[in-house]
């Protein structure tokens, strides 16, 4: 569908992505996840040709008069007009992506159907709440029908009723475009894409299929332990026994990860928190996560 490659881009005078490649698979969902700052908007913005590369290149794998009308982007932060109804804003999205007035209106109708928002369609913009404004850019950016649909943390400010709708929507879509989305809600993407893109500090520090990648995850052993006080001291010392362990503190709560088998790590660990002294409410064994595989390839980079 796409090709990125060597893809870098230098903003006053600093190098904030740093030759990146990848391949997005056809009428696939590709999860593009990271920290702030980690490049994944400025990715996004020249994949969408609103940013130049200084280095590299983005290769549509089918021949394309203008590569601009065959990609639909929603933006992190969507600018609406709140005087104008939800259909005079996709109309005009259509007409500005190559459409005639006619068949602007006609799929307007269509597209506005398809993101729930069709008894919406003559309300103001300046009526809606988050989630139908959410709905309504990605409406926007489907009207023309794009090969490459390029999606900004469309789900970060939605409820979990609002997240869901989006979901179930790019499950849909997915069927006749190929989907590229950013998110920090690392469950979501777990629920809904094919393949996962991990960027670090301008970098790709991983690019698997999901379920390889967490196959990999399945492969080490977790427990999680809930404690009645703080673990910082105690995780640290874990840490300095066990370096090839994966331990994340959140106040009286760890999540422990290593390439052992569960009955030999369970007995580590309940030394360990023995010999510290350390009051335990439970030790749970546990299932991997993004999340945590996550976390795991950034503290290896």
């Amino acid at each position: 569908m796409i090709s990125v490659e060597n893809l870098s881009k230098n903003i006053s005078g600093k190098e904030i992505i740093k030759h990146v490649d990848f391949r997005l698979r056809s009428n696939m969902i590709t999860a593009l996840l990271g920290m702030n700052g980690a490049g994944k908007t400025t990715t996004l913005h020249m994949l969408a040709t609103i940013l130049k590369p200084s280095a590299g290149r983005v290769v549509m794998h089918e021949a394309v008069k203008d590569a601009r009308k065959e990609i639909g982007f929603l933006p992190q932060h969507p600018t609406f007009h709140g005087w104008m109804s939800a259909r005079e804003y996709v109309t005009m999205a259509g007409e500005l992506g190559g459409l005639s007035r006619g068949d602007a209106n006609v799929r307007a109708d269509e597209v506005l159907m398809q993101t729930g928002l069709e008894r919406s369609a003559a309300q103001r913009i300046s009526e809606f709440s988050g989630g139908m404004k959410q709905r309504l850019g990605i409406a926007q950016a489907i009207i023309h029908r794009p090969k490459l649909l390029l999606l900004d943390e469309p789900v970060s400010s939605l409820d979990p009723q609002g997240r869901k709708d989006v979901i179930s929507l790019l499950s849909e879509l997915k069927k006749k475009t190929t989907i590229l989305y950013s998110t920090h809600i690392l469950h979501d993407a777990e629920q809904i894409a094919d393949d996962v893109l991990m960027m670090h500090k301008g970098k790709i520090v991983a690019f698997e299929r999901l379920d390889e990648l967490m196959q990999q995850s399945s492969n080490r052993t977790k427990f999680t332990v809930h404690a009645e006080e703080l673990l910082d001291d105690w995780g640290v010392k874990l840490q300095k026994r066990y370096p090839d362990w994966t331990i994340h503190v959140r106040e009286s709560k760890a999540d422990i990860e290593g390439p052992i088998e569960g009955v030999e790590m369970q007995a580590k660990v309940m030394e360990s928190l023995v010999e510290n002294r350390v009051a335990i409410r439970s030790l749970i064994a546990g299932e991997g996560s993004l999340d945590e595989l996550f976390r795991e390839v950034i503290k290896r980079v």
